[in-house]
């Protein structure tokens, strides 16, 4: 799982495509190749984008929207980030 930060705030957010995805979830959702299942979660501060890398990502976002940890949840198919790159000031 990679968090990619606020959605207002990562390049490329406008091109993701949002994703039907049926409960419960069981199998990640057929992509190509090159895509990524990206969850937005939404806590009240901004819809967080959140890589899943496997399908125990997508239940482990799912359960915890479930109990209460976030006030919604999209999911959408994006092309893979590749590497990630932290600056810290």
């Amino acid at each position: 799982m990679i968090n990619l930060g606020k959605k207002a705030d990562v390049i490329g957010a406008d091109e993701l495509r949002e994703l039907t995805v049926t409960t419960p979830i069981t199998q990640l959702p057929s992509l190509p190749a090159n895509h990524r299942v990206i969850c937005g979660f939404e806590q009240g501060l901004g819809e967080k984008l959140i890589v899943c890398e496997s399908l125990s990502d997508m239940q482990e976002l799912y359960d915890s929207y479930r109990q209460g940890g976030a006030l919604r949840i999209k999911w959408y198919s994006g092309e893979n980030p590749g590497f990630i790159m932290v600056i810290a000031k």
